[in-house]
């Protein structure tokens, strides 16, 4: 029950680089992030040693206000550099709205071998999302297991973007 309120000053309202068995619920997102930066929720592990598992992210709301424009809502990377462990996240039930957002939730693995497993991506309410033309509401580059189910998803450019050897 969280109030983050971020003027767009900041990178982040909360990140993850190194968690097991952790929950991020029930709070308010506002205006968080700065330009081209991930946004209110971050999952981001940056070495081998580093992990991110058992991950419950519900009942959030992230408005991202109408100045200026942040990468995403939520975002889960794993550039495989170092391959890190990213699996069992659940992100469930949230808000996720605002003009100047690019993507509600975004899920990028490796660059050739999806290094992320086990997410899913349920019962959100994403909408209003025009940062550009590609805006999209659930954005995935070589995210290996995604679920994606009954989620609202309205005035947005592009409900669902799966690239790298997937149907968009």
């Amino acid at each position: 029950s969280n109030q983050f309120t971020g003027a767009h000053q900041n990178r982040n309202g909360v990140s993850l680089i190194c968690a097991k068995d952790s929950k991020i619920y029930s709070n308010n997102f506002f205006q968080m992030g700065r330009p081209d930066m991930p946004g209110a929720i971050d999952l981001e592990p940056d070495f081998s040693t580093e992990y991110i598992t058992n991950i419950q992210i519900y009942s959030n709301t992230v408005d991202a206000g109408t100045t200026p424009k942040v990468i995403s809502g939520i975002l889960i990377f794993n550039d495989n550099a170092h391959s890190p462990s990213i699996n069992n996240i659940s992100i469930t039930n949230n808000t996720i709205r605002g003009p100047q957002l690019r993507y509600g939730v975004v899920v990028r693995g490796g660059n050739t071998t999806p290094a992320i497993s086990g997410i899913t991506i349920s019962g959100n309410d994403i909408h209003n999302l025009k940062y550009d033309t590609n805006s999209t509401g659930v954005s995935i580059a070589n995210g290996g297991v995604v679920s994606i189910t009954n989620n609202i998803i309205d005035d947005v450019k592009i409900i669902r973007q799966i690239i790298n050897g997937w149907s968009r």
